[in-house]
């Protein structure tokens, strides 16, 4: 979730989840997509982060005070 928060922090109120996954694979992180799209549809479902859905993708246009507190 660091990833997210910092991410969102530079991209000041519009992010795509994709940028998310690119920097988690650059920094070595390995894992399918399809597993950040369920981990992104599940933040969605808890009111963690909300934005829009298109083909598999978030982009994300807010983020609890939770999530990044």
């Amino acid at each position: 979730m660091d990833a997210i928060c910092e991410e969102w922090e530079r991209t000041e109120g519009d992010l795509d989840g994709m940028a998310v996954y690119d920097r988690l694979i650059g920094e070595g992180e390995n894992f399918p997509l399809s597993e950040m799209e369920e981990f992104m549809y599940e933040l969605v479902a808890r009111d963690l982060i909300s934005g829009t859905i298109h083909l598999g993708d978030v982009r994300i246009t807010d983020i609890a005070p939770d999530l990044c507190g």
